[in-house]
């Protein structure tokens, strides 16, 4: 009987802690969709221009043409994984030949990446840059560090590229090509767009973080709202203005934010593009998502696998040609994650009911 007990007390706990770690999810996520107000202030606090690197290595055959949509696609030059993400990303949703969009929009992809910590690697990147001529180099070490670095570089060289309109993603994102077109047609805002999957956060001033900023190099607690860095789109007006505007304000942060900082600065409001979605877990739930879930979303990131992304472009491709019919009956991905917070909840309850049950019951017995 005391063995029961203490089982039940176990019990208990751990449906107490659950219930907490739940509750503590739910507030953070609250506080996630309440942005803070901000007022406008000046961040200019450079007098003197800071520099930004010019590539090394630039793509061929850029200069001469007028884009609808210039791709920059954040990579690296250390890993065998990202040769393999950047070879998937030209077969399946960055092959400007078989993409279908309409014949007067044109449209190109290029890597951006820094130099390799070996020289092995460095060697294979020139290779492929001799095959496939679509790489921006920087002249650094490419790093965590430096991703601030190779931003700035690669929207140094977009300013001197004609087109409307550059998408800045990473090389393990999926992104579906003709609906980002469709929709920044149908938007139709060539020269104010800041746009993607929108988030807000506050400033680290944690010194162990590596997202660390002091109070003296940025005095607000909380970042403006701004686009997560794997998927944005800017009207190309836009780019000369914030590479000019970061030689003045201090180079801070994670690369999305200080991007947003420079928005925030020029007085955009950046808009939510639907269908753009970004965590660092959907790469586990890639084969349990729906046809019709993939086919509502038109960027899916992060973490993915080439062979998740040839997954995604095979699925899409056959929706596309009509080859497969999506669901009548279709949950969104949040609407299927709140269900399933729902249901948690829920179970939780009934245990709990279910325990204290048991134990008035053995109470009322004893009373007897």
């Amino acid at each position: 009987m005391q063995r029961l007990g203490r089982l039940s007390r176990h019990f208990r706990g751990t449906l107490f802690v659950i219930g907490m770690l739940v509750v503590v999810f739910c507030l953070k996520n609250i506080r996630r969709l309440l942005p803070p107000n901000f007022t406008w202030i000046d961040l200019r606090n450079h007098e003197q221009s800071l520099p930004i690197l010019s590539p090394v290595v630039e793509p061929r055959l850029f200069l001469e043409q007028s884009l609808f949509l210039l791709v920059i696609i954040s990579s690296s030059p250390n890993k065998q994984v990202n040769a393999e993400r950047r070879n998937m990303i030209r077969k399946t949703w960055g092959n400007v030949g078989e993409t279908r969009v309409p014949n007067d929009v044109a449209w190109k992809v290029v890597f951006m990446m820094g130099k390799a910590q070996e020289d092995k690697m460095d060697r294979a990147v020139m290779a492929e840059h001799s095959k496939n001529g679509d790489l921006l180099v920087g002249d650094y070490k490419d790093g965590y560090r430096n991703i601030l670095k190779k931003l700035l570089m690669a929207f140094q060289w977009a300013s001197k590229i004609k087109c409307s309109y550059v998408l800045k993603t990473d090389d393990d994102v999926y992104i579906e090509i003709p609906k980002v077109i469709e929709w920044v047609i149908a938007r139709n805002d060539v020269n104010f767009l800041y746009g993607g999957n929108l988030y807000h956060a506050e400033v680290v001033r944690d010194k162990s973080h590596r997202h660390y900023v002091t109070e003296e190099d940025l005095s607000l607690e909380h970042y403006p709202v701004y686009c997560k860095g794997s998927m944005m789109v800017v009207s190309k007006s836009l780019v000369p203005k914030m590479v000019d505007l970061s030689k003045h304000i201090k180079r801070i942060g994670p690369d999305d934010a200080y991007i947003g900082l420079l928005a925030f600065q020029l007085g955009l409001k950046p808009v939510q593009i639907k269908g753009f979605h970004q965590s660092s877990y959907i790469y586990m739930f890639i084969n349990y998502l729906s046809t019709c879930q993939l086919q509502e979303l038109i960027g899916i990131g992060d973490s993915l696998s080439p062979s998740q992304v040839k997954y995604i472009h095979e699925v899409k491709t056959s929706l596309a040609n009509g080859n497969e019919v999506p669901s009548t009956f279709c949950i969104s991905l949040r609407g299927e994650f709140l269900l399933s917070l729902l249901l948690c909840c829920t179970l939780l309850l009934i245990l709990s009911s279910c325990c204290c049950r048991q134990r008035f019951c053995s109470r009322l017995k004893k009373l007897r």
